[in-house]
């Protein structure tokens, strides 16, 4: 990451002038996304079911108490993506989405707290040259 500049490092360099022309371009830098594109957790977070999923569900699961049922509310991973997986316990692991909308080793995502795309492999010989 050498070849970075620190976004706070201009931003400083820029207070230091404190022309006008500085100060735009220190609110450019400011605006700027990040550089550290490190993959960022996706919580797993649940809602209660609404009514229309609860008639839904009691149609076509007769069999299946779906009394205290919720539902699942966040962004999913893509079909086949592999993922880390962060259970409720702490641990980590690598999974994979599956066609059911399933995690291929745990299965339904009961106890699964947040899951983040793998971050790119380590590649030394290509980063330090």
């Amino acid at each position: 990451m050498d070849d970075y500049i620190s976004r706070q490092a201009a931003i400083a360099i820029a207070d230091a002038y404190m022309t006008e022309d500085a100060m735009d371009i220190r609110d450019e830098l400011a605006a700027l996304p990040s550089a550290d594109v490190k993959p960022k957790w996706v919580p797993v977070k649940t809602r209660p079911m609404t009514e229309e999923e609860r008639i839904y569900y009691a149609e076509h699961l007769p069999d299946y108490d779906i009394s205290d049922l919720e539902m699942y509310d966040f962004l999913l991973p893509s079909e086949g993506e592999d993922i880390l997986v962060c259970h409720k316990s702490g641990a980590i692991w690598v999974d994979r989405m599956d066609s059911d909308g399933d995690l291929e080793d745990h299965g339904d995502w009961g106890g699964i707290v947040a899951w983040m795309p793998m971050p790119e492999p380590y590649r030394g010989s290509e980063i330090n040259g």
